[in-house]
């Protein structure tokens, strides 16, 4: 008798939810104003409303609902405040000229976020199911999309348990919920290049480590480093293992080398020590249309190599990627108290700069290319 409740509790369970289902509730809220005179500080202006879906343990996911934004009662014994059982992505929606919406290559957003759940216990979902969600809601947000040069609207799921007991285990219940806010480029004010330090006193990330998932707890104990390193003019550090070179502070790494007139640019490869980042794979896929005969190797890339290579004057170029800065070029690295200014040919960071112009001509839709999808 008790297997039999047993079963028809769990046939009644919601796999996922369903964008159909949505229920929206409208905010009373005026419309924005952007200008250049009043720059918009990152994740500091939130849109009115907000994506909100439950999970129950005992019965599934619940119908989403977009409701005006608001402050979250929280319980105390909240599992994801305790022991960072939370992940979250990063992904922007964009006006073409026409004034249609437009995504960047979302549905790798939505399968990362997939992953990063399962990695922490937490229940799957249909990742077609929230992208409907999420253009449903970014619809109704649309006039919070700036049009400024290299502007969009930043988005923000966040997947955390609502479990309110204490104690290490898998969450029975969580919440997804996806913010908004409007930004403009991210290292817009930054006209000499990116200073990085080079640090290996703290290992972010090693191999078949959970550096390759997109969670809280790879960030926090960063903090305290990253504000370290900005007080001496450092905009981020770069994470080490192994006196290789991973990723800078939340976003990849590249470096372009020159020997003998080929050009070869260097990643670190997917060893689960690095994000797989959705504008590093897409840089590595462009590559060709930047440079035609350029070759792309995915491999550590270590100090003494660099060092070597400087010494040669065989460093072309070096430069960050991720979706809040695309890329942005590097004009000194800091290595063991050394600090190393990078040469640059007559046109600096020319690879960087090509690409950026590039991928915001596909975000925005200015040329025909699949990466960009229109929000119907």
């Amino acid at each position: 008798m008790y297997k039999m409740r047993s079963f028809r509790q769990f046939s009644r369970v919601k796999s996922t939810f369903l964008a159909s289902e949505t229920k929206i509730y409208k905010a009373d809220a005026p419309k924005p104003h952007f200008s250049e005179d009043q720059p918009l500080v990152f994740g500091a202006i939130p849109t009115p409303h907000m994506l909100e879906i439950d999970y129950y343990g005992n019965s599934g996911w619940e119908a989403p609902v977009i409701k005006p934004f608001a402050p979250l009662s929280i319980h105390p014994f909240n599992s994801s405040l305790h022991y960072a059982i939370q992940c979250f992505e990063g992904m922007k929606a964009y006006k073409d000229p026409k004034n249609k919406i437009r995504f960047f290559r979302p549905q790798l957003n939505m399968e990362r976020f997939l992953v990063s759940s399962k990695r922490l216990g937490l229940p799957e979902f249909d990742t077609n199911e929230l992208f409907k969600c999420i253009e449903q809601y970014i619809k109704l947000e649309k006039d919070w999309i700036p049009e400024l040069e290299g502007s969009s609207l930043y988005i923000r799921p966040l997947h955390i348990s609502n479990t309110n007991k204490l104690g290490v285990h898998k969450a029975k219940d969580s919440k997804i919920l996806v913010m908004a806010s409007p930004a403009q480029e991210y290292f817009k004010k930054n006209s000499r290049g990116l200073w990085l330090d080079v640090n290996e006193n703290y290992w972010r990330g090693t191999p078949h480590s959970v550096s390759q998932y997109k969670l809280g707890c790879n960030y926090a104990p960063t903090i305290t480093i990253t504000s370290e390193t900005a007080h001496e003019g450092y905009e981020q550090a770069i994470w080490t293992f192994n006196e290789n070179m991973l990723e800078s502070g939340a976003t990849n790494l590249f470096f372009l080398l020159q020997k003998d007139g080929k050009q070869t640019l260097v990643t670190h490869p997917l060893d689960g020590s690095i994000l797989p980042g959705i504008t590093r794979r897409s840089i590595i896929e462009l590559a060709k249309d930047v440079v035609p005969d350029i070759k792309v190797e995915e491999r550590s890339f270590s100090i003494s190599e660099f060092i070597d290579c400087y010494n040669k004057k065989q460093i072309k170029e070096v430069f960050v990627a991720g979706t809040a800065a695309v890329t942005g070029g590097v004009s000194r690295l800091r290595i063991r108290g050394t600090v190393y200014e990078l040469p640059y040919g007559e046109v600096p960071n020319y690879f960087s700069t090509t690409f950026k112009k590039m991928i915001y001509n596909i975000q925005y839709g200015k040329i025909d290319h699949p990466f960009s999808v229109v929000c119907e």
